[in-house]
């Protein structure tokens, strides 16, 4: 089901109402990683298709406003939580897997808007909490809470969309 859009923009709420209720039936409520992926992949294509769509018929990255500072903390949330459903899925002893999880969690990360910051500490936290249980023990790397402006948000966002696969 697609998330609608008017006047080609993307609905935002209901974009939120979809990730929200995914999360809880599949990811919160019943640990269906299964039926989790098909739902979050087809929001994060999406999110995708959105800001490809964007950047080729705008030419660039857009401008800083807050309907995409709150489209940035959805992309957030979506290419985490795709990351810890992966992380579910895959075979624990898959170092590319790993390494490739590992990866969208710290774009997760650098997704997450400054500006929303405080409201988000605790889902940072979740972040990086995940992000270290891939860790190899003792090396003791770390997400860095990072001072992130919209515009390296979007470019993050932008950069993870050249390379995800559908």
């Amino acid at each position: 089901m697609s998330i609608q859009k008017t006047n080609n923009i993307l609905n935002l709420a209901s974009l939120q109402e979809r990730l929200d209720s995914t999360v809880f039936d599949y990811v919160d409520t019943t640990q269906n990683w299964g039926k989790a992926k098909e739902s979050l992949q087809e929001l994060l294509g999406q999110a995708v298709d959105y800001l490809t769509m964007y950047t080729k018929d705008n030419g660039g990255l857009p401008k800083s406003s807050p309907y995409w500072v709150l489209f940035m903390d959805f992309a957030s949330r979506l290419v985490y939580f795709n990351a810890l459903v992966d992380e579910n899925l895959v075979d624990p002893q898959n170092d590319v897997a790993k390494v490739n999880i590992r990866q969208a969690y710290l774009t997760a990360a650098n997704c997450l808007p400054n500006n929303h910051f405080d409201e988000n500490a605790e889902f940072f936290n979740e972040i990086q909490k995940s992000y270290n249980s891939l860790n190899e023990a003792g090396t003791g790397q770390q997400i860095e809470k990072g001072i992130h402006s919209l515009n390296d948000c979007l470019n993050a966002f932008y950069q993870f969309t050249l390379t995800y696969k559908k």
